[in-house]
């Protein structure tokens, strides 16, 4: 059989714009507020899927009831209502106290308006959500949904629809009627074995068609298999050996190339002992602190001459910049500058740096020391006891 068709709520079409604005306005002047959305506010926590929020339809019984008596089905068009609302903003009907538009505040005021009208909706289809929902409210607040409820007519509504939706039979009196007085022959009605009737040709095309394409991929696949599988032949051109030799000692170098972008311009031919001796230099140089492994990697009288150098260089060879550098480190870095302009290589007067850094530390470690000696010694001298140097070495 047959399912039978679903009843679906749809708004009324000859509620007009007009007939959705009485409501408002009727409730404004009653509680003497044009503005609307203040006498409307919800709940924080009410909204379409929420629980049914009781005191506040309670407290808006007037305004609802009014709703359902345009629209006893619960169901109001969107688009007349806010336009309905519009109209009341430029009449002064009602007053907009927010800062939205025309547009957003009836969207607003539509949207909260609908959302009671499902909930009284819910109540009047489910009796198990109603009890529920009435357990929360008061005599006074049941008796203010109660008379909402009263109003609310679903059930001729979803009649009517069904009417309109279902064909009807013919009447007994018509059939009388039609078979006195002669005339056209009646269309037969749709039954359900005509019904099986069409399904059956609908299924009987369906695999005919079906068929019909696998014997079209069929003949195709045939004529592929009755085609003669032929071979192609590949040919390569043959080089010449100094030419292929070339090219493989290109890729060859390419492969062992840390990157393909960075080519060296020059390359030294050294032996892995010299490779890592060259990488060695410059730890040496940084973490070395004999002058004597120093010259070994600079050249002769280099440190000599540059130590000379610096030790001879007048305030006016510096910038104004470099003058007012007074730290130790910065005297250094100083040094270096100066005989890196003079020829200099970089390591070259790093180097020489750190020999002036080390010998300047080696002669306060000296003076120190001898400082020390001599405060000794005047403590002993003055007890009576006096030790030779010898002695306290």
């Amino acid at each position: 059989m047959l399912r039978q068709p679903r009843a679906r709520l749809v708004a009324d079409p000859t509620v007009g714009v007009g007939d959705l604005a009485q409501p408002l306005v009727k409730f404004a002047a009653e509680e003497q507020e044009p503005n609307i959305h203040k006498l409307l506010s919800p709940p924080a926590c009410a909204s379409w899927k929420s629980g049914c929020p009781t005191s506040w339809l309670a407290s808006l019984n007037p305004l609802f009831k009014s709703y359902v008596e345009v629209a006893p089905n619960t169901i109001i068009s969107s688009k007349k209502h806010r336009q309905a609302i519009v109209r009341l903003l430029e009449n002064k009907k009602i007053v907009n106290t927010t800062r939205k538009t025309s547009e957003d505040f009836a969207d607003i005021i539509d949207d909260i308006v609908r959302m009671g009208l499902s909930h009284f909706r819910i109540l009047r289809q489910n009796s198990e959500k109603k009890e529920q929902a009435f357990r929360k409210c008061d005599q006074n607040q049941q008796q203010a949904l109660e008379a909402v409820l009263a109003l609310i007519n679903i059930d001729a509504a979803a009649e009517t629809q069904l009417a309109l939706i279902q064909p009807q039979p013919a009447q007994a009196e018509d059939s009388q009627t039609s078979q006195d007085t002669p005339g056209p022959s009646p269309t037969p009605l749709p039954s359900a074995s005509s019904g099986t009737k069409q399904f059956e040709t609908r299924a009987t095309t369906a695999e005919s068609s079906k068929r019909r394409l696998e014997s079209i991929f069929d003949s195709i696949l045939d004529q592929h298999d009755e085609d003669e599988e032929k071979e192609i032949e590949i040919t390569y051109l043959k080089q010449s050996a100094g030419r292929q030799s070339t090219f493989e000692r290109q890729t060859r170098d390419q492969a062992y190339e840390d990157s393909p972008q960075r080519k060296n311009m020059f390359a030294l031919q050294m032996s892995p002992e010299e490779e890592e001796l060259l990488n060695a230099a410059t730890s040496t140089l940084a973490d070395e602190e004999d002058e004597e492994v120093l010259k070994t990697y600079i050249p002769d009288n280099t440190v000599e001459l540059a130590m000379k150098r610096a030790h001879e260089l007048s305030p006016e060879e510096f910038t104004r910049e470099v003058r007012r550098q007074r730290t130790t480190s910065n005297a250094y870095h100083r040094c270096e500058t100066v005989l890196m302009k003079g020829g200099f290589t970089k390591l070259d007067a790093q180097a020489v740096a750190k020999t002036m850094k080390k010998r300047k530390q080696r002669k306060k470690k000296k003076t120190g020391a001898k400082a020390i000696m001599d405060q000794e010694m005047a403590m002993d001298t003055e007890d009576g006891t006096a030790t030779s140097p010898k002695d306290v070495d």
